[in-house]
């Protein structure tokens, strides 16, 4: 007989222990900016990655994007999204949480074009922006809600 009360404590205990994810959606005319991980460059993602101890998804958000796609970006630029809970496939409890970035123009974000060449970050292999409807199709099945622009 499964003891119920003892497997929602394991849950509640793993939700006290859960990592904080934040990232930063990039919009431009009608695309959004995707990043393919150099571990596994099928897999692609917002920019995004964890919430150090002592620091705000927003503050997280941002210099992960930096680290990662080179991109500098202002608070005051930034609409938070929204947020969502999930598994990892390493079991670990996640809290995802991110910001739109409405790009009026690639040079207000450091870009010239749509594809980002030179990455400092050896843990994303490319970013480029794509369509809604191709990003749909290629980004990680977690983040699908974030892409409902």
């Amino acid at each position: 007989m499964i003891n119920y009360i003892d497997t929602y404590s394991l849950f509640l205990e793993k939700i006290k222990r859960s990592t904080q994810v934040s990232g930063i959606l990039f919009v431009y005319k009608g695309k959004v900016l995707l990043c393919s991980a150099a571990k596994d460059p099928k897999e692609w993602s917002i920019p995004k990655g964890r919430v150090d101890p002592g620091e705000s998804v927003l503050d997280a958000a941002i210099r992960e994007t930096k680290e990662e796609v080179g991109i500098k970006v202002s608070p005051k630029n930034l609409i938070y999204g929204g947020s969502f809970e999930y598994i990892s496939s390493g079991d670990e409890f996640k809290e995802f949480h991110y910001f739109i970035y409405k790009v009026k123009k690639l040079k207000d974000i450091g870009l010239k074009e749509e594809y980002i060449k030179k990455l400092r970050s050896n843990e994303i292999e490319e970013a480029r922006f794509f369509k809604i409807k191709k990003a749909i199709q290629i980004i990680k099945r977690r983040q699908l809600r974030i892409i409902k622009i």
